[in-house]
């Protein structure tokens, strides 16, 4: 078990992600609750569904409900606690956005992110390597099919095909946008179009994405979960360089004057060291204040949010 004074940590959702989460807030030593409001299954000694049951001091909050209701869960639980955690997107409107941005502003409430590759220690030494360097553009790709996430389940009715919860591949499979932005800085432009699919349902299951950042180096983003292939990778090219990064691979790739150079980050990469590295960051930075440039809060949502704008008006337009 980690050394970590012992918090109060308060789940909403008990789905899949919900659960990594509470079983990695145990390891780190907290004491965790869920809050669920179906009431018909009876309830584990952890689980409450009313608010007035929970601790008097909850030391952080972590919202893992479908996206559509992550906006009106932070309302709810506003005066709950001064940390809150929301997995990744956080939100799927604009206007939930501006809402959700004056309580915090208001109320000094510090906000994490559940983009969890902030923390993979390959990318953040690909973010070293390329700070004082010219970058041209990045290619993204990540493919997978959509029928395969939980093959015990009509994929049609998955959170991942449903508009209202916030599902389609913009929102479901934003990492990439994300690792985007935090390695080359704010976006200013975006361009999106979707392709054929064989898949069945309301919303974008295959997109491409230029994103044009405020520093001139262009991203070109292609995500799609209606695709019998499955990678997941991105490659960096600079003035004399390329970086490449697998996601099932232990190191990074650097190719240069046509020479090829392996490097292997000291710390793991292993996904679930990944959440480990970013819950245990967020315990230690609890009632720090994190919000100093609010700004960059919400940055990738934004980005999402133009993107499915762009798609609909089928033009470039600047960020949201």
């Amino acid at each position: 078990m980690d050394s970590v004074v012992k918090k109060e940590v308060c789940i909403i959702g008990k789905g899949s992600i919900g659960t990594r989460h509470g079983k990695i807030f145990k390891r780190l030593g907290c004491n965790v609750t869920y809050f669920r409001r179906k009431k018909s299954v009876p309830l584990s000694k952890n689980e409450v569904t009313n608010i007035k049951n929970l601790k008097k001091k909850v030391d952080l909050v972590c919202i893992c409900n479908p996206t559509s209701l992550h906006s009106k869960t932070f309302i709810k639980f506003q005066d709950i606690s001064k940390n809150f955690f929301i997995e990744k997107p956080s939100f799927h409107k604009s206007t939930d956005i501006d809402k959700v941005f004056k309580i915090i502003k208001k109320k000094k409430i510090n906000i994490f992110s559940g983009y969890m590759f902030r923390f993979d220690p390959r990318i953040l030494l690909i973010k070293k390597i390329i700070k004082k360097s010219k970058i041209r553009y990045a290619n993204f790709i990540w493919q997978s099919y959509l029928p395969n996430w939980h093959p015990w389940e009509n994929y049609r009715k998955s959170y991942a095909s449903n508009k209202k919860l916030g599902g389609g591949v913009l929102l479901t499979c934003s990492h990439e946008i994300d690792i985007a932005q935090n390695l080359f800085g704010k976006v200013s432009k975006v361009f999106c179009t979707d392709t054929l699919t064989n898949l069945k349902s309301s919303v974008e299951n295959s997109v491409f994405i230029i994103l044009k950042h405020k520093n001139g180096v262009k991203s070109n983003i292609t995500l799609d979960f209606s695709s019998k292939q499955n990678q997941r990778k991105f490659e960096i090219t600079g003035e004399n360089f390329n970086i490449n990064w697998n996601f099932n691979k232990k190191q990074i790739l650097i190719i240069k004057e046509n020479r090829f150079f392996k490097k292997i980050t000291k710390s793991s990469s292993h996904i679930n060291k990944i959440y480990l590295s970013q819950n245990r960051t967020y315990l230690k930075n609890l009632y720090k204040k994190q919000n100093k440039n609010f700004d960059n809060l919400f940055h990738t949502e934004r980005i999402i949010l133009t993107a499915l704008k762009s798609l609909r008006l089928k033009k470039t337009l600047s960020l949201i």
